[in-house]
This record gives structure tokens, C-alpha cells and sequence, in this order.
């Protein structure tokens, strides 16, 4: 136990709780240069970020780019529009499953520190990764809400891009109906 200026007890952290991870996230573009921009400014960084996570990465014959200081996760698909770069550093104090989504634009990863998380007793954490396409017709999304928003016992975060416009963002702007 620790105490503080009140002498009230405070409990100590446990050892080996992740305390802080950051996340970069991307829309690529499904453009190459766009992605090895992205990545060679990640790589000199300090401190670079535990998870990039991309939306409409490139690819080309199938296979998204590999960059040589992460590690790549995304759905089983001729061209997944979602994908998550995973640093080694935090493949060595973690558990990571991924989570597989029958849509391509769907994606998700589930870390499990024993640990727990964020001096929490959590000891998974969901990160959903979405590129949300508008469509012609009914449901006008790739991608619902109770897709990307989940009733989970343990802390989620959703990051994406979810083409989500509305005209008070932009008063200017022309919206059209598709």
C-alpha cells in the first residue's frame, strides 16, 4: 500500500499492467505512396504507436503492404478494406486475438494483457477497426450500428472511417442523395 498527503490508503499498481499504448488511425486511400508516407513518419518517431489502424489500405494481387517494424492483421478477403499494424513491442507484453467479421470492412482485435489494462481489472480489450461505405439503397451503409457499437463486458474501442456527413459540418457543401 501506498499512502498519500491524506493518509488515506491507496492501492499500488500491480506490475505489468499496461498502462498506455497509442493508436494512430488512417484512411490510406488505397494509395501506396499515401501508406509508406504514413509509415516512414511513424518510424522515426521516438515513440512510435503500438497499432495503426488503416482503413482502405492498398493492395495489390491481394496482399497489403508490409512494413518492416509492424506486424499486419486483417480480414481473410481478395481486398480487405480494413487492416491493423501492430508494433512488436506490444506483441511481447500481450495477447493479441484477431476477430474476424464476415465483411471486409469490418475488423476487429482483441488484446488481452493478464495484467489488466489501464490500472483497470480489465484484462481484454476490443478495438474494432470500420470503413463504412455509403450504398444506393437500404441500410445506406456497409456497416450498422450494432456492427460497430457491441454490448461487451469489457472495454471496446471503435476507430474508422465511417463517411458519416452531415450538412451542419459543412453548410457549403453539396450533398447529394445518392
Amino acid at each position: 500500500m501506498r499512502y498519500n498527503n491524506d493518509s488515506t490508503p491507496s492501492p499500488q499498481p500491480a506490475r505489468g499492467i499496461l498502462r498506455s499504448f497509442s493508436i494512430v488511425q488512417h484512411n490510406s486511400l488505397g494509395s501506396w505512396d499515401v501508406f509508406l508516407s504514413l509509415m516512414n513518419s511513424i518510424s522515426q518517431l521516438t515513440s512510435p504507436p503500438m497499432i495503426v489502424a488503416l482503413q482502405d489500405p492498398p493492395v495489390r494481387r491481394g496482399q497489403l503492404p508490409s512494413f518492416s517494424t509492424y506486424k499486419c492483421f486483417h480480414p481473410s478477403s481478395p481486398k480487405p478494406r480494413v487492416a491493423f499494424y501492430v508494433h512488436p513491442h506490444l506483441l511481447n507484453s500481450v495477447s493479441l486475438l484477431p476477430a474476424a467479421s464476415t465483411c471486409s470492412d469490418l475488423f476487429s482485435i482483441d488484446i488481452f494483457a493478464p495484467e489488466g489494462f489501464f490500472e483497470l481489472q480489465f484484462t481484454r480489450f476490443r478495438i474494432i477497426n470500420a470503413y463504412n461505405l455509403p450504398l444506393k439503397s437500404a441500410p445506406f451503409c456497409t456497416i450498422t450500428p450494432p456492427d460497430l457499437f457491441q454490448d461487451n463486458a469489457f472495454p471496446t474501442m471503435v476507430v474508422g472511417d465511417l463517411n458519416l456527413h452531415h450538412p451542419a459540418a459543412d453548410p457549403l457543401r453539396t450533398f447529394d442523395t445518392m
